[in-house]
């Protein structure tokens, strides 16, 4: 099994946590997002690609109301 240091970056008053899978990201290196809305998830996932269609990072938007939190506890 092969471990992959993950970096998690969290904005509380953005209200969203960033999970970066290749360490840090270079300025160009995300060419394209998936963007994933439900209502089941009370925010949106938004999956940043580079080129060769690679996951760089997953981003949480409404973090705290997925995991059923308030922003501000």
């Amino acid at each position: 099994m092969k471990r992959i240091p993950l970096e998690l970056e969290l904005d509380d008053e953005a209200d969203a946590a960033y999970v970066s899978l290749s360490g840090e990201i270079a300025d160009g290196a995300v060419v394209a997002n998936l963007l994933l809305i439900d209502d089941r998830l009370r925010g949106e996932i938004v999956i940043d690609l580079d080129a060769d269609d690679n996951v760089l990072g997953i981003e949480f938007i409404g973090f705290a109301s997925m995991l059923g939190t308030s922003a501000d506890s």
